[in-house]
């Protein structure tokens, strides 16, 4: 569909078949995205050290659908000493456990 058609999909709630008929859009169901994202460090949701967010912009409508942390180099600093402390005991844990554990956080972020 063209992007001008979209637009008239947007407004009025009805597109044009490659017959010309006018058909209802399907309505538009808004995604279960949060207002506001944190970084995720070391098991814990924790805010920007700086305190500043940046808007999650759709690619589709240009509009923000959230906000995401800015982090800072003393947030990314804190991320990577809980990796490197995780580092060994991931190393430890069988690929079959490493595997379902990634499957579930794939599943909290498709759910």
């Amino acid at each position: 569909m063209p992007m001008d058609d979209l637009d008239t999909v947007r407004e009025t709630g009805t597109s044009t078949t490659a017959a010309g008929a006018e058909s209802a859009a399907s309505p538009v169901q808004k995604p279960p995205f949060k207002a506001r994202y944190d970084n995720f460090i070391n098991g814990d949701f924790r805010p920007a050290g700086s305190g500043r967010y940046f808007d999650n912009l759709s690619p589709i409508t240009g509009l923000a659908m959230g906000e995401i942390a800015r982090s800072s180099a003393a947030d990314i600093e804190m991320a990577l000493d809980a990796a490197h402390a995780a580092a060994d005991g991931w190393g430890r844990t069988s690929v079959t456990e490493r595997a379902n554990i990634l499957m579930k956080i794939a599943q909290r972020m498709e759910d």
